[in-house]
């Protein structure tokens, strides 16, 4: 199958599994909150958070071993393929083992570090070490799916995806039902895990991406070497960034309580729904433009990386203005009234995601040509400075303090660095790259969020769902109108429009045909 085609069908099958996370989420949390206190929805809130820190034992093993099978797939070394597979195998398994033993540990700790109620100690405990054993399992496995990613085929991880959200809401809905309470939240996903595996496993097997027989053997001393070198280059920037992304509800479980947390864990939703939505085509675009760097393509990486950059912030600014001015509507009407957020709060959200998605966008590059050098030490560094602004604000001001001092790094942090390295792994000045796939689209945006606004005041007075749709319509059309015309280039225009026209064509060729 051509690229191309690839590229769309994981766009297509994409979307298809965030639609499914969709209706999980704004079905799940209604759900939950009307069997939970709000006080044990932060808390699960603080588990995930905090069991998510295991994650880092893998020490960025996943990301350097799909680095290197892109290296030999589709047959150019079907031993060193076999080699590297069988290591990464055996070395995730010791991972497992280790978080297990790990969240048994820190969930006897953890209970002195928040405010943890005393009716509830018991439930944590269990519930950290639940999430624990999950967690391990789903490390473990993590190998079995890495082909996909290798041979890129990311409309299979969509369909397994899915399938998975179905499975995760019908298992909680009856599990509620059924009266297990808080831990129905643990069984939902050790059903998923069952799901997940047994899905990625048939696939590959299928499509023949697991090693042939007789190449199932450990990697020489060398092989391993380099993937361990790119490993730990990798793990020091996931450790950075997950201190970045789990920051937040540290910081307000810690400073605000667990209420707080719920409110942030429910009001950020729709937030990281959109944040999913939009930087999907990237995502997926993404092992193409390593694939290219890897055939030597220079022109190629950066024409792709610049035009994905673009349309990815183009459109972020504008659902998160559109978002920003019409999600305290939806909270209310969402959780019946339950959770509620003043307005600034909401604008000030909608700047963090937008800088944070900048970011990564920028430093989606690094690690391209396996030489990640200083860059590796920048999430470090924006997590210092995130944190010694968090505090304060954090103390000031609350959530726009803290939101406020979340944004902020983003920009000399990981913008800066990886339009930089791009620049440098590529040969073409960085400025350049900057201007064309960041600054224009992030100058229109405050008009993309005037415009939101306008068109919600204005409908404001329209009941219930009618009025949010009405004013997210308005809001949409127009802030894109601004941003297609201002915001982009002249080629990225032509590709979209060349993309929805053969899209239209195709489907009315289908419609007729049926006729």
């Amino acid at each position: 199958m051509s690229k191309p085609k690839l590229l769309a069908r994981g766009v297509v099958f994409g979307y298809g599994a965030i639609v499914a996370q969709m209706f999980y989420s704004f079905a799940s949390i209604p759900l939950a909150l009307s069997h939970l206190s709000k006080a044990e929805f932060g808390m699960w809130a603080l588990v995930t958070t905090v069991v998510g820190y295991l994650s880092l034992v893998e020490m960025g093993m996943i990301n350097a071993v799909g680095r290197h099978l892109m290296e030999c797939k589709d047959g150019r070394d079907p031993g060193k393929y076999g080699r590297i597979f069988t290591g990464s195998a055996v070395a995730l398994t010791i991972v497992a083992l280790t978080i297990a033993i790990a969240g048994v540990f820190i969930s006897l700790f953890a209970i002195r570090l928040f405010p943890i109620p005393g009716e509830l100690e018991h439930t944590f405990v269990l519930l950290m070490v639940g999430q624990s054993l999950i967690a391990a399992i789903n490390m473990g496995s993590q190998i079995l799916g890495v082909p996909l990613y290798v041979h890129i085929r990311p409309d299979i991880g969509a369909i397994n995806q899915i399938g998975l959200f179905v499975i995760y809401f019908i298992v909680l809905h009856y599990a509620f039902k059924s009266g297990f309470g808080i831990y129905s939240m643990l069984l939902n996903q050790a059903v998923g895990i069952v799901w997940g595996i047994s899905f990625t496993v048939v696939s590959c097997l299928w499509l023949g991406y697991y090693p042939k027989r007789g190449c199932y053997k450990l990697p020489s001393r060398e092989e391993w070497k380099s993937v361990w070198s790119y490993s730990r280059g990798v793990f020091i920037i996931q450790l950075g960034g997950l201190l970045i992304s789990s920051m937040p509800q540290l910081i307000i479980a810690r400073m605000l309580g667990l209420e707080s947390g719920a409110t942030w864990a429910v009001a950020t939703r729709p937030f990281v729904i959109l944040r999913q939505i939009v930087c999907k085509p990237f995502e997926v675009a993404l092992p193409m433009i390593y694939d290219a760097y890897i055939r030597k393509e220079m022109e190629t990486v950066t024409r792709q990386w610049s035009m994905a950059t673009q349309m990815v912030l183009a459109a972020c600014g504008v659902v998160f203005s559109v978002a920003a001015a019409n999600n305290p509507v939806f909270l209310d009407l969402w959780t019946l009234g339950r959770i509620h957020w003043e307005p600034l709060n909401h604008w000030m959200l909608a700047g963090f995601f937008y800088f944070s998605i900048m970011g990564g966008l920028a430093f989606g590059s690094i690690g391209m040509d396996k030489s990640i050098g200083s860059s590796k030490y920048i999430n470090f560094a924006q997590a210092a400075l995130t944190l010694a602004l968090a505090v304060p604000l954090t103390a000031n001001f609350g959530f726009p303090g803290l939101m406020l001092a979340l944004a902020i790094p983003y920009i000399p942090g990981m913008t800066v660095f990886g339009v930089r390295y791009l620049g440098s792994i590529t040969g073409k000045p960085a400025l350049p790259l900057a201007w064309a796939a960041i600054v224009r689209p992030t100058l229109i945006v405050p008009l993309c969020a005037a415009a939101a606004w306008a068109c919600s005041q204005m409908t404001h007075w329209l009941p219930g769902y009618f009025g949010l749709m009405l004013s997210a319509s308005c809001g949409t059309a127009s802030a894109m109108a601004l941003m297609a015309t201002f915001g982009v280039s002249k080629d990225v225009r032509i590709q979209f429009g060349s993309f929805a026209a053969r899209l239209f064509q195709k489907i009315a060729l289908k419609r007729v045909a049926e006729v």
